[in-house]
């Protein structure tokens, strides 16, 4: 299996190759380290790890070699830089598979199929696992360009495709005109332990967590907490670029608690300390449209009500679990009004109630008989 990113902070991937091992298969992660001084070598309970370098990381080693230079000239002589030490570091990570010899190479998102077409000219399986619409995440420019035709010319090599909801499946099967089937495996995480009862309380505890970036509609979360209920609070919960910036607009409401993330392993069990979950991502791009979050099944593991941005997913979701209700994610107003609603004491018993009996749906232990059925259908 190979990743663009640290397993640690990827639960899908390690849901995969441990589901794999489980079963009997030798399953090696290929991954790049998240810090300097992580073992390049690690062995899990059912399959192990091998870290390869990223140009990111080299080039973070030496930030302070260029601190005279300035001007164009000093750009592109980092630019020439990052590319030579990313053809190095794919040359590393190709000799690396070839190595490894796998008979299958299970390649997770757009940014390492190269090494599978490379393998499957070697007469290797290759599974292509596409996260999320890949391309419509990226900015528009030569970058995306180059990443659609790679995509185009290289996605039919795969033997077996994956995704993660049946809208994904669909787009990526209408845009590159597949005729063969889609595996879906949604992002549902292990079953957690017996909830404690539902019980009343004057306090309510809306909580998102996860990544603090652009595109999640958190500003406008951050504003419409203004107008929530006097006995609602709003914890957010993560890490990113826009929390100085969360944290100006929330300032002075006295509602909101901003707090750091936790393991992945944590998720679950933090969250069910709160009642309402929220998704407030907004429609900015095909990727943010058609999303499934992980954090929509976290917190319905964790038997939360749900408050959810009205995309074609998300809104699928809640309406066929009745646990929760959509709202406008442009409109702060629009949040406030159904956060405040769903806090209602009828409501929220109702919703999480609900939330509870989608939680034994949307388990791990069901959801990979789907990733079971995708590494069958190899030898079909």
């Amino acid at each position: 299996m190979i990743i663009s990113k640290d397993i640690t902070h990827d639960s899908r991937v390690n849901r995969h190759a441990t589901a794999l091992g489980m079963i009997g298969h030798e399953v090696i992660v290929l991954c790049r380290p998240s810090a300097a001084n992580q073992d390049r070598y690690e062995i899990r309970q059912h399959y192990r790890v091998i870290r390869y370098h990223y140009p990111d990381q080299q080039i973070s080693a030496r930030k302070g070699l260029d601190a005279g230079h300035a001007g164009r000239l000093s750009k592109l002589s980092d630019m020439a830089r990052f590319g030579t030490l990313f053809l190095l570091t794919k040359l590393r990570l190709y000799l690396l598979a070839v190595k490894i010899g796998a008979h299958v190479y299970y390649c997770n998102d757009l940014d390492t199929l190269d090494v599978g077409i490379i393998m499957k000219f070697a007469g290797r399986k290759v599974i292509y696992d596409s996260h999320e619409l890949y391309i419509e995440a990226l900015a528009p420019g030569e970058r995306r360009r180059l990443y659609g035709l790679f995509e185009r010319l290289f996605i039919k090599f795969a033997d077996v495709l994956i995704t993660v909801n049946p809208f994904i499946a669909r787009e990526l099967g209408r845009r590159y005109k597949i005729g063969k089937r889609i595996h879906v495996v949604l992002n549902c995480p292990e079953a957690y332990l017996k909830l404690p009862n539902p019980r009343p309380s004057k306090e309510v505890t809306v909580l998102y967590h996860g990544g603090l970036d652009a595109d999640r509609g958190l500003e406008n979360l951050a504003l419409a907490s203004e107008k929530f209920h006097d006995n609602i609070r709003l914890v957010i919960r993560g890490e990113g670029l826009l929390k100085k910036v969360l944290k100006q607009l929330a300032s002075g409401h006295r509602n909101v608690r901003f707090e750091r993330s936790v393991p992945v392993s944590e998720v679950v069990s933090t969250a069910a300390d709160a009642d309402i979950g929220i998704i407030p991502y907004l429609p900015t791009n095909l990727n943010n449209y058609y999303c499934s979050p992980n954090k929509l099944f976290e917190y319905v593991q964790a038997g939360l009500a749900i408050v959810t941005s009205n995309l074609p997913f998300l809104q699928q979701f809640v309406a066929q679990n009745d646990v929760g209700v959509v709202f406008d994610p442009r409109i702060p107003a629009d949040i406030a009004r159904k956060v405040n609603f769903v806090s209602q004491e009828r409501n929220l018993l109702r919703f999480k109630q609900q939330a509870r009996k989608a939680r034994e749906r949307y388990t791990w232990e069901k959801e990979k008989c789907q990733l079971y059925a995708a590494i069958e259908a190899l030898d079909a």
